[in-house]
């Protein structure tokens, strides 16, 4: 990093947004504060990237928006700020890299064009962290689809902005990268309070990254808040879209690395939970906070402690609700975790198991947790 967080970022974007394009109609209030990542979740025409276009001015809508202290639009008076006017780096889902210019020459135009006060990389420091050395002499055309968007990505942050705007910037990525991009996206919002706006409709994607959600359908925000509070909606969407693979997400703080049994210590509510270690180290070090998957198919519920049992990871909580719809021979059952902050868990029981523990509100129950999956890189 060549430079401190800009100083006028602290507040991020703020204000509210609206008009009609043809047929559809977009209203939406629009907070995305610095040293967060703020995600726009959605399925396709909910209008995700109408909004980011307009939050960068490419698109003229009706509203006020502001960035901190800077006033970009105001109705009221008039004022609108041109996109060239506004510090954003925008990657769009289809890279708009100049064509005629090898990536070394996309990424020196827009450090050249970064004001001195705003730049935040060097190029030598893009180019390794990014992996982008192979690729400097290349053009656009001789590149694949996510080579092309680590390039994007490269040449935006080299252009200083104050907040970065992401549409769908992974869709072509590989495993491999996206392990490299997502750290450096996260140190850019809380470790060098940029702002950053990222439209997905990917729940996978999004529970991966944001701190905060703006939960959006038919070109109105139907909900927003720290992104814990609203997974659980995530969850239902992603169970949807997968006919019905249900879950949880939940975040867990590490503890450290148990070597010499080749385990990942980490606490969800406090309590224990041991993942297989990674090579060469613990997903985020001692202190730091992680992302878990936890299927509905994969946690059974018991209501005393199993012994001489190979699953590991056994949960302590109780009952919160149940559920089960119409011709469906599961039972969705909803349970509270002791201890610490307050984390759910989903199991997919049979109606004949539930009828045998006797569960109902209130039960107190063991969670089994066959397979946990790590979200985080």
């Amino acid at each position: 990093m060549t430079s401190p967080p800009e100083p006028g970022a602290p507040g991020g974007l703020r204000g509210r947004l609206h008009g009609r394009l043809g047929a559809f109609s977009l209203d939406a209030a629009v907070e995305a504060p610095a040293g967060a990542i703020t995600s726009v979740f959605g399925p396709s025409g909910s209008g995700k990237t109408t909004l980011l276009r307009a939050v960068s001015g490419l698109l003229r809508l009706s509203g006020v928006l502001r960035f901190g202290p800077e006033p970009w639009q105001d109705d009221e008076t008039g004022l609108f700020r041109r996109p060239w006017r506004r510090p954003v780096g925008f990657v769009f889902q289809e890279p708009a890299l100049f064509p005629h210019l090898p990536v070394a020459g996309n990424l020196r135009y827009a450090e050249r064009r970064a004001r001195p006060g705003r730049r935040r990389f060097a190029f030598p420091e893009i180019v390794e962290r990014l992996d982008l050395g192979a690729l400097l002499d290349r053009t656009p055309a001789d590149l694949s689809g996510g080579e092309k968007q680590r390039a994007a990505l490269g040449r935006s942050l080299l252009s200083g902005p104050a907040a970065l705007l992401l549409d769908e910037p992974f869709s072509a990525l590989d495993r491999a990268s996206r392990a490299r991009i997502l750290p450096l996206l996260r140190s850019l919002a809380r470790e060098e309070g940029m702002c950053l706006l990222h439209v997905s409709h990917d729940p996978a994607e999004v529970v991966r990254l944001a701190d905060r959600l703006v939960l959006l359908s038919g070109g109105r925000v139907v909900e927003s808040g720290p992104a814990a509070a609203l997974f659980e909606r995530l969850d239902d969407e992603e169970a949807a879209a997968a006919g019905g693979e249900a879950g949880a997400t939940l975040s867990a703080r590490v503890v450290g690395l148990r070597a010499a049994r080749g385990l990942v210590e980490v606490t969800v509510a406090g309590q224990p939970v041991f993942l297989p270690s990674l090579p060469g180290a613990a997903p985020a070090p001692p202190g730091g906070t992680v992302r878990l998957r936890i299927p509905a198919r994969e946690v059974a519920l018991a209501t005393r402690r199993p012994e001489a049992i190979s699953v590991r990871n056994i949960l302590v909580g109780r009952v919160l609700g149940l559920r089960r719809d119409a011709d469906d021979p599961l039972v969705e059952v909803t349970v509270l975790l002791d201890g610490g902050e307050p984390a759910r868990l989903r199991a997919r029981i049979t109606a004949d198991a539930a009828a045998d523990l006797r569960l109902e509100p209130g039960s107190p129950v063991f969670a089994l947790l066959r397979s946990v999956s790590l979200l985080d890189p």
